[in-house]
């Protein structure tokens, strides 16, 4: 009862107690309850303690939205899955969804795969892409993810639902929140302490005490410091290109897609990049994934490296490869154990 009628669908939505009732004839139980209840969280909670499925009645809740943003609240839910038998909202092809020249979205046989609410809400809420309903239910999913920060959406089909909470690709759309991402210009503008203890923390190893008097073009910082990158200049020759030094993720905030928000940050302002990675680096398979071309060449000291590149025309090629292979290290050998410090 959430949503009066399911355009898309053409009929009324199932009643809770026939819900009720198919899925207790299924062998599962699950309990009934009232969307005005006072103690709804509690009864939610109880249930599931219980090991039955609690199944919401919404339809008597004079604003539905607000007892829904309430419960979301006090259970502090963290994914929510919308049903409608159009499944994701959007172009259902393959391809690339043009919003502006410079802002493009991936879209599937099932619609647009991800949408970002910080940066492509008001492009698609504007324009001409969603129809009438999926602009509608956009904004609803907006109201509810601006008041649980922590909340993101999918909106699938029922018959792809599995998919959507079981694999990696999902089977729909997935609004996400965003990650709010500065771009700052010298260490003077952020918590230098913070960001070295991001980046030691998420490689093992001490960063060199020279590493902050290298040149800097921009360090991109996540709001609370969960995520950061630091882009250097690259070759003298060629000023347009740049060298993304250090990239980092906090691993709980990996599942939240951070790191895409701030690699499309990164590469929004340096569409000309290139970067190195040791060749056991366990996020290497990500790196190839967002490449245009690799290379794996062993260093003036040893060390065996894979160069990436993105925006680098071929004749800038060797220029590019050599200048990564010579730079400094970034690290000393080993962050010393908690038993030295």
């Amino acid at each position: 009862g959430l949503f009066p009628l399911d355009a898309s669908a053409g009929s009324e939505p199932a009643s809770p107690p026939p819900l009720v009732k198919q899925l207790e004839q299924a062998g599962v139980a699950a309990r009934s309850l009232n969307g005005e209840s006072a103690y709804l969280a509690d009864q939610v909670g109880l249930a599931l303690d219980q090991g039955a499925v609690p199944v919401v009645d919404f339809s008597r809740s004079a604003d539905r939205v607000t007892r829904l943003e309430q419960l979301l609240g006090h259970l502090q839910t963290r994914k929510m899955a919308l049903l409608r038998a159009a499944g994701g909202v959007g172009p259902k092809e393959r391809g690339l969804l043009k919003l502006t020249d410079s802002h493009q979205l991936v879209l599937s046989d099932r619609g647009i795969s991800v949408i970002n609410l910080r940066s492509d809400y008001q492009l698609l809420e504007q324009g001409a892409v969603l129809d009438d309903d999926e602009r509608d239910l956009l904004r609803l999913v907006k109201r509810l993810q601006d008041a649980c920060p922590s909340l993101s959406t999918s909106i699938t089909s029922p018959l792809n639902l599995l998919s959507e909470l079981f694999s990696v690709k999902g089977a729909g759309t997935l609004v996400k929140t965003g990650s709010t991402i500065a771009r700052l210009e010298s260490c003077a503008e952020f918590d230098l302490p913070r960001v070295e203890q991001l980046l030691e923390r998420t490689f093992s190893r001490k960063l060199r005490s020279d590493f902050w008097h290298r040149p800097l073009l921009h360090v991109y910082i996540e709001r609370d410091y969960r995520g950061a990158a630091v882009v250097q200049p690259g070759p003298s020759a060629y000023p347009d290109i740049a060298f993304l030094t250090k990239f980092a993720v906090e691993r709980a905030a990996q599942g939240e897609g951070m790191g895409r928000d701030l690699w499309e940050a990164v590469t929004r302002d340096y569409p000309s990049m290139y970067w190195r990675s040791r060749v056991d680096n366990p996020v290497l398979p990500w790196y190839q994934a967002q490449c245009e071309g690799m290379q794996r060449e062993v260093g003036p000291q040893g060390a065996e490296w894979q160069i990436f590149w993105r925006g680098v025309s071929t004749d800038r090629l060797s220029t590019v490869i050599s200048d990564a292979l010579n730079r400094p290290v970034d690290f000393e050998p080993q962050l010393p154990s908690e038993a030295q410090t």
